[in-house]
């Protein structure tokens, strides 16, 4: 399998499936060839508390005289007794009822989300990106949703500036092992590719090293287990080897995404070849993101069918089919059919999705 994940752009000659390789398709009656590829979580006092003195008591006094005083003092303390203590036993009561009835004050929590902090569309994970750089989404196969930020650009080569991908694979029965083995070297850094393990946090799988690149680049592959059978697959491309950003990423990875995280926009396709045919003055690029292979092809007019048809797998591209406005490209899929008519735009990127066809800018 070609490299999904290697950000060489779609022109890239060495790639398979290039012009005079195998699978490169003939070119169809009155159009230049077409192709398939990839683009590149208070005290109390010593001694105790002071002891209130005892009350001072009223002399003795005897006989009749003293039971009469004695009875009197009763009926006085008895009728003080039960008015003071009724009046502050409704006095309480009704302040329990009010301090019940009140409302209770109302508090508001403002989740301010981190800027540097992205979410895929389709909401199958967030993660941080480094700051600054242009941010965008892609699809790089069945359950193999992505992230991808470069210094410039998002759709440039990760190769002239650097760059960072990060690919949430929810595919059942992957490992780390498999998802290197899976995928090709980089073509533009031919050196390296000896795999060691890795671990940070909770992360644990292989990172490779590919060396070569252009411009004294080398780009690191990190294949990891995430909880729960799934997979992260990050590429970094810098200068000097750092894997700061890698590890931010893993810092800040969440499966699934937070309502107020921003999203990651589709990236687009860069810059198209320059048609080299007056007659198909256009160009058209088209992004597989459905989760199946699909046949694609130029609609000849004369039968309505695709006169040479290609396969398209999941998360590939067509690299640039130069049209004129009105040319139709047909793509089978598993519920039928689906036209794409060319327009007068110079350059047209359109994404193949579950909602039909979304033109992408740039």
């Amino acid at each position: 399998m070609t490299d999904p994940h290697d950000p060489t752009g779609p022109t890239d000659p060495t790639m398979p499936g290039g012009p005079g390789q195998p699978g490169y398709p003939a070119q169809q009656p009155g159009h230049p060839p077409q192709q398939s590829g990839y683009p590149p979580q208070g005290p109390m006092a010593p001694g105790g508390p002071a002891v209130a003195p005892p009350p001072a008591q009223p002399p003795r006094q005897g006989g009749a005289g003293a039971l009469a005083l004695i009875a009197v003092v009763m009926l006085l303390i008895g009728g003080a007794v039960g008015y003071v203590g009724g009046t502050a036993l409704e006095d309480d009561e009704e302040g329990t009822v009010e301090a019940a009835e009140a409302p209770a004050e109302e508090t508001t929590t403002t989740v301010v989300p981190d800027p540097t902090v992205w979410a895929h569309p389709a909401g199958t994970f967030q993660v941080a990106m480094p700051e600054g750089w242009d941010v965008g989404s892609d699809k790089y196969g069945p359950g193999q949703a992505a992230i991808v930020a470069r210094p410039g650009d998002a759709s440039d080569s990760g190769y002239l500036a650097g760059g960072l991908s990060v690919t949430f694979d929810r595919r059942p029965d992957q490992r780390p092992e498999t998802e290197l083995a899976e995928i090709d070297p980089p073509s533009k850094c031919p050196d390296g590719g000896g795999s060691e393990p890795f671990t940070f946090g909770d992360f644990t799988g292989l990172v490779a090293t590919f060396t070569g690149c252009p411009d004294g680049f080398q780009l690191r592959r990190f294949a990891l287990a995430v909880e729960g059978g799934t997979n992260v697959v990050i590429n970094s491309a810098t200068s000097d080897g750092s894997d700061a950003a890698v590890e931010r990423a893993l810092d800040t990875f969440l499966p699934g995404a937070r309502p107020e995280t921003q999203v990651a926009e589709p990236v687009g396709c860069g810059a198209l070849d320059p048609s080299p045919d007056p007659e198909f003055p256009f160009g058209l690029y088209v992004k597989q993101h459905l989760d199946e292979e699909v046949t694609y092809g130029w609609v000849d007019p004369a039968t309505g069918e695709i006169a040479e048809p290609t396969s398209l797998p999941s998360g590939y591209v067509t690299n640039t089919i130069f049209v004129k406005e009105g040319d139709v490209y047909r793509f089978v899929t598993s519920t039928g059919p689906r036209d794409y008519t060319a327009t007068a735009e110079p350059a047209q990127c359109v994404l193949l999705t579950d909602e039909g066809f979304v033109p992408v800018p740039g």
